[in-house]
């Protein structure tokens, strides 16, 4: 969590965002990374992906152009590790977002656009 508060406010890629929307989006990163302790995605593996995805998928949530590939980079990660992880974390999502009662409607293409609701 620590990791994730102290990147957002030192990453380049959020330099010019509004701090109050990147207030919002550590919040959000804070709560999604929790559901991954939860879901136990992150068990015998490296945290910092999760970091890197977690970003990614809560700057889409917020409209902020992040590409993974320049997170993955600046965090000194692997790009398909990174891609990897978000997969998983996206299908987790569409897991959990199937009790809702609109759930059906949720794809992994269409999961980012309903993760504000899932959340």
């Amino acid at each position: 969590m620590h990791s994730l508060k102290r990147s957002v406010d030192s990453c380049h890629c959020f330099g010019d965002v509004d701090r109050s929307l990147v207030d919002r989006m550590k919040k959000q990163g804070v709560f999604l990374l929790q559901c991954v302790v939860k879901l136990f995605l992150n068990i015998g593996r490296r945290p910092l992906p999760f970091v890197v995805v977690v970003l990614v998928l809560v700057a889409e949530i917020n409209q902020v152009d992040v590409r993974l590939e320049d997170l993955a980079k600046e965090f000194h990660d692997i790009v398909l590790t990174c891609r990897t992880r978000y997969r998983e974390l996206l299908e987790t999502l569409m897991i959990v977002a199937q009790v809702l009662p609109w759930g059906k409607d949720i794809t992994k293409k269409n999961i980012a656009e309903n993760a504000p609701f899932v959340i």
